[in-house]
C-alpha cells in the first residue's frame, strides 16, 4: 500500500446496501458509494498535469504493496513533481485496497485509465450501452460486483433498458467477427435505454456484472479524465482473470 505526503486517505463508506450484500439479503445492480477526500487530495488531482494518455492493470493481493508500479505509469503521464505523483498513486492504492477490504475479498483486478479529449466521430458520441460479462468462475449464487470511480472528469453513465431481453439479445449479436458494431442495431440499442442521473459530486458506484449486470456506457471524453475500476475477488479468481488476458 502507498503512503501519500500530503497524509490524505480516502475513505470509502459502507453503505447499507453493502451490508445487505455481504448479509446476502439484497443484490442491487447499482450501488453508489461516497468517497471522501480532503482539499488537498482533490487539488492534487486536479492540477495533475496530463500531457500523455495511458491505462495500466494491476492484479495484486490485498496488502500488496503497488505503490511502484503506480508510480512509474504516472511519472509517465506528464511533467509533475513527485509530491503530485506519490499523492495520486496512494489514493489509487488507498481506495482499492479499502474497497476489497470493504466486500471481504482477498484480491483485486485494478484497471487505472488516463484519456484526453479526442475528435470523435457521430457513432462514437453515442452510448456504447453494454453490461460486462463474468470475468470468473463462481460458486452457485455468487454475486460479482465492480466498483468504478471518475477522480476527474467525464463520469460513466448508466441506464435503464426498456426491454431488457431485446437489449440483452442486440448486446450478443452487435459485433460482426472483424469487432465492428452493427450501426442499425447500434441504433436500436440507443433508442431502447434511458440513461440515470450521473451524480454530481464525488463518489464511485459498484455494480453487477456477469448475469444480471448494470447497463452502462463510457462517456464522450470532452477533458483530461483519470478513470479506475477496481474487481475484488478470491486470489483464484482475480488470478484466472488475468490469465485470461494474457
Amino acid at each position: 500500500m502507498s503512503e501519500m505526503l500530503l497524509g490524505e486517505r480516502p475513505m470509502i463508506k459502507e453503505t447499507p446496501e453493502i451490508r445487505g450484500v455481504l448479509m446476502g439479503e439484497q443484490f442491487p445492480a447499482l450501488i453508489e458509494i461516497p468517497v471522501s477526500l480532503e482539499d488537498s487530495a482533490l487539488e492534487a488531482i486536479q492540477s495533475f498535469e496530463i500531457e500523455r494518455t495511458g491505462d495500466i492493470d494491476v492484479y495484486a493481493a490485498v496488502e500488496q504493496d503497488i505503490g511502484g508500479v503506480l508510480r512509474s505509469f504516472l511519472a509517465s503521464i506528464g511533467e509533475n513533481d513527485q509530491q503530485h505523483i506519490e499523492t495520486v498513486a496512494g489514493i489509487v492504492s488507498n481506495i482499492a485496497e479499502q474497497v476489497t477490504k470493504m466486500l471481504q475479498k482477498e484480491a483485486y483486478w485494478l484497471a487505472l485509465r488516463v484519456t484526453k479529449p479526442l475528435d470523435y466521430d457521430m457513432s462514437y458520441t453515442m452510448p456504447r450501452w453494454h453490461s460486462d460479462g463474468a470475468y470468473f468462475e463462481t460458486a452457485e449464487g455468487e454475486v460479482v460486483y465492480k466498483f468504478i470511480l471518475t477522480l476527474r472528469g467525464d463520469k460513466t453513465l448508466f441506464g435503464e433498458a426498456a426491454d431488457l431481453e431485446r437489449f440483452e439479445q442486440i448486446q450478443k449479436n452487435l459485433y460482426d467477427e472483424q469487432g465492428r458494431p452493427d450501426p442499425v442495431m447500434t441504433e436500436e440499442l440507443v433508442s431502447l435505454v434511458s440513461a440515470l442521473p450521473t451524480p454530481t459530486k464525488m463518489g464511485g458506484v459498484m455494480f453487477q456484472v456477469g448475469e444480471g449486470g448494470a447497463i452502462h456506457s463510457e462517456p464522450t471524453v470532452t477533458q483530461p479524465r483519470i478513470f479506475m475500476s477496481v474487481l475484488p475477488g478470491d486470489v483464484s479468481q482475480i488470478q484466472e482473470w488475468k490469465q485470461l488476458q494474457g
